[in-house]
């Protein structure tokens, strides 16, 4: 990174972060994405965080609890020659001394008390007594508080189990790298960058944008004449790992137990095979100046990174299995529809065939009606003397069979379609029965009276059928007109004009309904309502598509940072 980039160039860039880490798409989130954003989103904070960790790591026996002593000036953290450290040890600043352990129970509690620091090996020692390293049961880990003037800056000292140990204790170690601003990664001499190591190293320059240091332990293992040659071969092998700020590569040498001899035994080496001090010089002018804040916030954009990169590829899975869900699901709803459609459209021809078929049946309809009308009216005329009077009551109650029997052969098959069919209501008032009477009518009028009255004396109660008979008899007798014969002929001569009249009316009923079924044939538009799955598939594909957006966008901006910083 160039020297150019300034503590409020830093600060713009912080702002720049946070409007991503509020803009977040919200949504009931799977369990899965909750736990790629979490530590995302907790990074928010991290950004500014004044405390910068420096953890050192390695393959076990590299000899870093030792050299973390050297540093201190006293043989404070323990150390044999087997494997040691098992647990996270972590050295901050505090003018008095003190050492505190945080513990998980098996419940699941979080405990965390203060220690003497006689009792350290006790909670930081791998247990090796099976022949499988094993940390203390239930130690996250251990954290001491010393009055050391480097840690005055805000600065604080990781100490972690080796890695190429097991893979859990690896495993762990690695984590806290996660949470530095800067790794040093401690080798040992005589058994100089394994294969296993390069790839550790690498894997932890590009987590923390380079951020990585390296130092050679143990240098007093190799002779004299040869540590140019190892130093040598170590820069070439690093070379391209680490960054502008810290080096490409920093490298330094030491002999950790030489080099706490010195400080505990308050001697000066001679021999120049402990060069601690300069690393301890750099590491202080590092994080005593603004540099300090730019190697960090280096590391922590590497780390925010690292997560976003976890949750990119977890939502653009996602995001395919949405995009093709919803592609089957619109494929089969649509295809459904096109078939509920055909059905649609064919159920609609079939009806209007229907209607076709109807009006061939209006001939048998008519007839129907026209024996109905007749003989009922027939029936009134002989039977009643004031059938003129009722003969439009057998019209209409023939003329109402008619309608009946024509819209029930229509709402069959037509109620099929969700049309509203009207009810068939022939106009009965353009109807005449149409019945024409001779003038002597007046006659037969008297007639019919007269013979009422008198069947009524004869029949108190029912003398109707016989008052008619006698009526029609003066009728015919006295004023020679046979009423009712001339009635009956005019019936039947009317019921015919009366039948082509309603046929008319029938044809245009028929007519109405075909037309709605074309009017609802052209203005019907089958376009359904998405299934629930069909909705929450798209509302799966709505959500995860701005989720790789946001995620898209969140790595362009920290793209262009580190362009604009120049790691």
């Amino acid at each position: 990174m160039s020297s150019h980039v300034t503590l409020s160039t830093l600060d713009r860039h912080f702002s720049t972060l946070e409007k991503w880490f509020s803009s977040v798409p919200k949504h009931d989130s799977p369990d899965r994405v909750k736990t790629l954003l979490q530590p995302i989103l907790d990074l928010q904070h991290n950004f500014r965080r004044k405390e910068k960790q420096i953890t050192f790591f390695g393959a076990f026996k590299a000899g870093k609890s030792t050299l973390l002593n050297a540093i201190i000036g006293s043989e404070m953290l323990p150390s044999r020659v087997n494997r040691a450290t098992g647990v996270v040890t972590k050295i901050g600043y505090a003018s008095q001394p003190s050492a505190s352990v945080t513990s998980h129970t098996s419940n699941g509690k979080i405990t965390k008390k203060t220690i003497p620091f006689d009792d350290l090996a006790k909670y930081i020692l791998l247990d090796l007594s099976s022949g499988i390293s094993k940390p203390p049961q239930g130690v996250e880990e251990v954290v001491l508080h010393i009055p050391l003037p480097l840690l005055q800056h805000h600065c604080t000292l990781a100490d972690t189990p080796g890695s190429m140990d097991t893979q859990a204790l690896t495993e762990r170690a690695y984590q806290e790298i996660e949470k530095s601003d800067l790794a040093v990664m401690v080798l040992s001499a005589d058994k100089l960058l394994s294969e296993t190591e390069k790839d550790t190293a690498g894997r932890v320059n590009e987590l923390l944008n380079g951020n990585i240091v390296f130092i050679i332990n143990r240098i007093g293992l190799v002779d004299k004449e040869e540590r140019e040659d190892v130093l040598a071969w170590a820069k070439t092998t690093l070379r391209g790992l680490g960054n502008s700020l810290v080096g490409q590569p920093r490298i330094f040498v030491a002999d950790a137990k030489v080099s706490l001899q010195e400080k505990t035994n308050h001697t000066v080496q001679t021999t120049g095979i402990s060069s601690l001090l300069e690393f301890e010089q750099w590491l202080e002018g590092a994080l005593s100046t603004p540099i300090g804040e730019k190697i960090a916030f280096i590391s922590r954009l590497g780390i925010l990174e690292r997560h976003l990169l976890n949750a990119q590829i977890l939502f653009q899975n996602q995001l395919a299995e949405a995009q093709i869900t919803v592609k089957d699901l619109t494929q089969a709803e649509a295809q459904a529809s096109a078939n509920r459609q055909t059905q649609l459209e064919n159920g609609i021809m079939r009806d209007s065939l229907r209607l076709s078929s109807i009006k061939t049946q209006l001939d048998h309809f008519g007839e129907t009606f026209l024996n109905s009308y007749t003989t009922n009216a027939e029936k009134l005329i002989v039977s009643d003397s004031e059938w003129q009077g009722k003969l439009n009551s057998c019209l209409h109650l023939a003329l109402n069979s008619y309608c009946q029997s024509i819209y029930q052969g229509i709402t069959s098959p037509i109620l099929q379609t969700s049309i509203e069919v009207p009810i068939c209501d022939l106009n009965s008032s353009t109807i005449n029965p149409g019945i024409i009477l001779t003038e002597d009518s007046s006659a037969a009028s008297i007639g019919g009276w007269i013979g009422g009255t008198i069947g009524t004396l004869l029949e108190p109660g029912g003398g109707t059928i016989v008052g008619a008979g006698l009526g029609a008899w003066l009728g015919q007798s006295f004023f020679g007109v046979d009423v009712k014969q001339q009635a009956l002929v005019s019936l039947r001569c009317s019921a015919h004009s009366i039948l082509e009249t309603i046929r008319v009316q029938a044809e245009q009923y028929i007519d109405e309904v075909d037309q709605l079924l074309i009017d609802f044939d052209k203005s019907y538009n089958f376009n359904p309502q998405p299934s629930p799955s069909l909705q929450t598939a798209q509302k799966n594909d709505e959500y995860y598509s701005s989720l790789v957006s946001w995620s898209d966008e969140f790595q362009n901006t920290i793209n262009n940072i580190k362009m604009e910083i120049v790691i």
